[in-house]
């Protein structure tokens, strides 16, 4: 009828299943709930550098200020490192990831829940860190052997695998 709406708010599971490798956010978008998970074929998110709320670096969602990582593209393949002053990883931010190996710098100082849920990752490297302990970390997996590689997490020398941590 002539209308014009402004997307604002992106809500849960609007993008499941979806068909897409690309995604482009407007200017107007400023809220997403865990609206991309389901996306097995997204590579990359786009946002409008006029968006007051998100932005991405490289293909992948953040905060406007870059202090949170906010998604990962699901079928991007192989490593990641998370920017430096990124301080924050949103929860199931990496959900259903096909990434292998992911470096987090020592600027992180919150991971949220159910980051890595149905994550296929191999090693997690804590970049200048010898341990998580300063690090305040929600429930990292809705742990189920059969769907999880043992992922190493990486400080400096020490090696820990992450399914005896979790035990």
């Amino acid at each position: 009828n002539g209308k014009t709406f402004q997307i604002v708010k992106l809500g849960p599971n609007c993008f499941d299943f979806a068909p897409y490798s690309e995604i482009h956010l407007p200017k107007t978008v400023r809220e997403i709930e865990w609206c991309f998970y389901d996306c097995k074929h997204l590579v990359d998110i786009f946002v409008d550098a006029e968006n007051q709320h998100f932005k991405h670096i490289d293909g992948v969602l953040f905060n406007k200020d870059a202090t949170e990582l906010v998604t990962f593209p699901n079928a991007r393949l192989g490593k990641y490192t998370i920017p430096e002053g990124t301080q924050r990883i949103s929860h199931f931010a990496f959900k259903t990831s096909r990434i292998i190996t992911l470096h987090i710098p020592a600027s992180v100082i919150e991971i949220g829940d159910n980051v890595f849920y149905d994550c296929r990752l191999h090693d997690i490297y804590f970049d200048g860190r010898e341990s998580w302990d300063d690090i305040k970390i929600g429930p990292m997996f809705s742990f189920n052997p059969h769907n999880y590689s043992n992922p190493r997490c990486h400080f400096g020398d020490k090696i820990i695998c992450l399914q005896d941590w979790l035990r």
